[in-house]
């Protein structure tokens, strides 16, 4: 393997690194933040599932009540979608912004804030 290979194989693996990390990531708070919201809205009378179709609505409008599991079922994959895009701009900020780097409690802290 040449010193090309070698280098382009090197950032496939740190990719890969940098992808699993952000999806573990999201897949740990997206089910934290699911596990809390119905917990909540069981004191409203509002279950899980209208939950999900509440997200759905944001694509499907209205129609997202009526059409059942599905619109719940895509509730949960925008939910999920969301989750993952939050810590991507992260890594992405991080590499551009230096001062995300040097203080990582301060910019973890406004990061948490804004999400």
């Amino acid at each position: 393997m040449g010193a090309g290979n070698y280098a382009i194989a090197s950032n496939r693996s740190r990719d890969l690194g940098v992808f699993l990390v952000i999806l573990w990531t999201s897949l740990f708070s997206g089910t934290l933040d699911i596990s809390d919201n119905p917990i909540f809205n069981l004191f409203r009378d509002v279950t899980p599932y209208t939950v999900f179709q509440y997200i759905a609505r944001g694509l499907m409008g209205m129609k997202a009540f009526n059409v059942g599991m599905v619109s719940a079922l895509l509730g949960v994959a925008i939910h999920y979608a969301i989750w993952f895009t939050w810590p991507a701009i992260y890594y992405a900020a991080r590499r551009k912004l230096a001062f995300l780097v040097r203080s990582p409690v301060i910019s973890g802290l406004l990061y948490g804030g804004i999400v």
